[in-house]
């Protein structure tokens, strides 16, 4: 009985297979294959070591062997490379840094990346990367004046956002200030960034340069996404943004009644800058009141930091954030 249970088996997958081989060469002919050749795709498990290879190689359901260096990143912001077999994932704007420093290596030990892992990196990177910009000096280190040893933004430091209108200008050290004025004449700015993190800010350069330790602006720190008390080794180059052609705001307080002459008073403020860059926030002066209002940057064209020195540039609105008090939407933002 258990034989011709088996004889019987046999029978019955001997069927499905020639039924999965019929369906298999019908569905390939459909696409213009001929009966050998799709016979022959079948037989050989053309499909199944595609499939295997697809899943082995592909990177969007692998963990990354590095995975506390990215777990607060957007996986969209995510590249990643297979190297020792092992997968590795970075921050778009942390190779950049890292090419920049160090040549084509894994930004993780350094070690060199083979001539497919850099091609298929820099084709990415030119379509994620939005910081658009000429390169004009190599990184320096700097340690800036620590005005801040607290766990948040406090009311005092806010009045000065204010005050300032949130230009972000750096008084830069004399060599840096001094490279910049051997340049062919144009706009240029400086790129700050600081260590482990991927966050960009961009700064104008003040009238002098400083004969003491540079003094960051909040703005600088509120876009970096750090306190002064968490960090003290940043970097600085000289770059020149393009000119600027889109902004996009999001009011942070909401009201009715904030500007009579919106076109008017947001020409004149923001001519106040010489560049605006992502997230940075930019204060208003109220036309009816003399309140002050808050802005941030959310989106530029033609890059996330632009030129916006006689030009003219399409401003349009987002949807206001549910403050009514500038203060208080500068403190729960900017400490969140």
């Amino acid at each position: 009985m258990e034989e011709y249970r088996k004889i019987q088996q046999e029978k019955y997958d001997r069927f499905l297979e020639k039924k999965k081989l019929e369906g298999f060469v019908s569905f390939l002919t459909s696409l213009g294959y001929d009966v050998e050749t799709a016979s022959k795709i079948y037989s050989l498990k053309y499909v199944e070591k595609i499939q295997v290879f697809f899943r082995k190689f592909r990177f969007n359901d692998k963990i990354c062997f590095n995975l506390q260096d990215i777990i607060n990143y957007n996986e969209s912001d995510i590249i990643k490379i297979r190297q020792n077999n092992k997968i590795y994932g970075f921050h778009y704007l942390d190779y950049i840094r890292h090419f920049d420093e160090e040549g084509y290596s894994n930004p993780y030990d350094k070690s060199p990346l083979e001539l497919y892992h850099i091609r298929r990196v820099n084709s990415l990177l030119k379509v994620k990367n939005k910081f658009k910009f000429n390169k004009h000096s190599k990184y320096y280190d700097f340690s800036p004046i620590n005005f801040n040893e607290s766990e948040f933004w406090n009311p005092a430091e806010i009045y000065g956002l204010f005050e300032s209108r949130g230009i972000n200008s750096v008084e830069v050290p004399e060599n840096v200030f001094n490279e910049m004025l051997e340049l062919p004449p144009s706009l240029y700015a400086i790129e700050i960034l600081s260590d482990n993190n991927a966050n960009r800010s961009y700064a104008s350069f003040d009238n002098f340069p400083t004969t003491n330790d540079v003094q960051l602006p909040l703005g600088i720190y509120q876009q970096l996404k750090i306190l002064p008390k968490n960090i003290s080794k940043f970097k600085m180059r000289i770059i020149e943004p393009p000119k600027g052609t889109e902004i996009k705001l999001r009011c942070m307080i909401t009201n009715e009644n904030l500007l009579k002459d919106i076109k008017g008073k947001l020409t004149q403020e923001i001519n106040k800058h010489k560049i605006l860059s992502l997230n940075q926030i930019i204060i208003v002066e109220s036309d009816i009141n003399y309140g002050m209002i808050p802005f941030k940057v959310e989106h530029l064209e033609p890059s996330n930091v632009i030129s916006i020195a006689n030009v003219d540039i399409k401003v349009d609105f987002l949807e206001s954030l549910p403050y009514q008090d500038p203060m208080e939407s500068l403190l729960i933002e900017l400490n969140k």
